[in-house]
């Protein structure tokens, strides 16, 4: 059996030799002088995503749970609902700016979850928010705002390339 293979003995025939455990695999090459690819200008295929940056996204959300002031530093940094690309996280930011404007507050300053979720629920928009579970979620996606600069530059960044190929495929119609 195997146990024997170990001390020297031959494998069962149920198992692969040793050389072709071990042989090296070849590389096949093409023939002739490499050719530059070629860019073509298409439509965007509707199966790939636009530019978006989900952990950004969600960190960002998250920060703001914990600390509702970063909602008033993200709008001066230029941080609105066009910055994230994900409609769920789109729709957390309009209730999280309601739950702050409301005072929705827990003992620490925090919006208050549950009564987030609550309210989003009363007023029909937890399901566009991905649900109770998704807000959760998302709630506690970052334990801090140490990250912030780097979380709000990528959604900059990847708002300026979705309004950037928005403009191309324009062009190109």
């Amino acid at each position: 059996g195997i146990r024997h293979a170990f001390h020297g003995g031959t494998l069962p025939k149920t198992q692969p030799s040793v050389k072709f455990l071990t042989r090296t695999p070849r590389i096949s090459r093409p023939a002739g002088r490499l050719r530059p690819t070629v860019l073509k200008s298409e439509p965007m295929n509707e199966a790939d995503p636009f530019p978006h940056a989900p952990i950004a996204e969600q960190s960002v959300l998250s920060a703001m749970f914990r600390k509702p002031e970063m909602i008033a530093r993200a709008h001066a940094e230029g941080i609105d609902a066009s910055a994230f690309y994900m409609p769920g996280c789109k729709q957390i930011l309009a209730g999280l700016i309601a739950a702050r404007d409301a005072g929705i507050f827990d003992g620490e300053g925090a919006i208050d979850i549950s009564t987030f979720v609550q309210q989003a629920q009363l007023d029909g928009s937890l399901e566009r928010m991905g649900g109770p579970a998704n807000v959760f979620a998302v709630s506690n996606y970052a334990f801090g705002e140490w990250g912030w600069s780097t979380w709000c530059n990528q959604l900059r960044e990847t708002k300026a390339r979705r309004i950037a190929l928005s403009a191309s495929q324009a062009i190109g119609e």
